[in-house]
């Protein structure tokens, strides 16, 4: 599953890689002299895509940041012993 999951977080990252980099290269050789252009139109939305593809990223990448530490804490919790009021009270009646 995790492998799953940072296999689509590195083709998220190729495919926003790719469209900025096919996006600055319709920029450097298109000349255009009004707003609405379609060259320039497609671009600006290439580069919200690639904007998009990078926040995803840092999201899904905290994410599991997240999720390892829970996991790890959790770990922790269920390896060390529990010691309550109730279990101490308990051992000294007995």
């Amino acid at each position: 599953m995790k492998r799953t999951l940072k296999n689509g977080l590195a083709l998220i990252l190729c495919a926003a890689l790719l469209a900025l980099g096919l996006s600055a290269l319709l920029l450097s050789c298109h000349d255009c002299s009004g707003e609405t252009c379609a060259v320039c139109l497609a671009i600006g939305e290439a580069l919200r895509l690639t904007r998009a593809a990078a926040v995803l990223s840092a999201v899904f990448a905290a994410l599991m940041s997240l999720a390892d530490a829970g996991r790890e804490t959790l770990r922790r919790v269920v390896a060390r012993p529990t010691f309550s009021l109730i279990s101490m009270k308990t051992e000294l009646l007995n």
